[in-house]
């Protein structure tokens, strides 16, 4: 019953994925333009959040009209993150528990950042395939569903595990426009991860636990 659950949530409307228009940016950011870096993550360790705001603290440094948007439901790290949060300015940052509309979240950032620990502490990974496929640039470590992705250097910005520095650098390279561009994720993979093809999985594994 678990792994049913599972299929029924980690599927993403396709169709309405390919109809948005991520927000998008020429060149370096200009002088009083905010540029707008977001997380959605429980906030546990193991997730690495902790690792994308130290990053984001090195940032403000450089580019002070920076904010990040942390979209995530308290666990173990959550108060080492606020810590680390009560170092910044109150308007710097946003920390929330969840968020009504994903699609709607990544498309207006300009950055999204998922950096699990380890290969293999993410699970599966949603937000990897939901990041992708609204084309917002992305910084990741692999782990959970992206090993099923050949060649994920192609289609994000990876980064080594546990790694605030490469985190920063990767966000630089992407505010001062000198990011190699990414490609689309191919339409052949992302339909495996469908509503309709997880549901007929879903379906599968229903008629066979009766």
């Amino acid at each position: 019953l678990e792994i049913i659950g599972q299929l029924m949530a980690e599927g993403i409307d396709v169709e309405r994925f390919a109809e948005v228009n991520p927000r998008t940016r020429s060149g370096s950011l200009r002088s009083g333009e905010e540029f707008r870096i977001g997380i959605v993550s429980r906030l546990t360790g193991w997730k690495g959040v902790q690792y994308s705001v130290d990053a984001f603290t090195m940032l403000k440094a450089r580019f002070p009209n920076s904010h990040i948007d942390i979209v995530g439901a308290p666990a173990d790290s959550y108060e080492l993150i606020k810590d680390k949060l009560a170092t910044l300015d109150a308007s710097d940052y946003t920390l929330t528990n969840w968020h009504p509309d994903v699609l709607g979240f990544l498309v207006k950032l300009d950055v999204f950042v998922h950096v699990p620990i380890g290969p293999r502490d993410e699970a599966f990974g949603l937000v990897y395939i939901e990041a992708l496929a609204s084309r917002t640039p992305s910084i990741f470590t692999v782990s959970g569903v992206l090993h099923e992705l050949p060649n994920p250097e192609k289609y994000a910005h990876i980064v080594p595990y546990e790694n605030a520095a490469a985190i920063f650098e990767a966000i630089v390279n992407i505010v001062e426009g000198s990011a190699p561009n990414k490609e689309s994720l191919p339409e052949e993979w992302l339909q495996q991860y469908s509503l309709i093809t997880m549901g007929k999985h879903y379906m599968k594994l229903l008629v066979g636990a009766k």
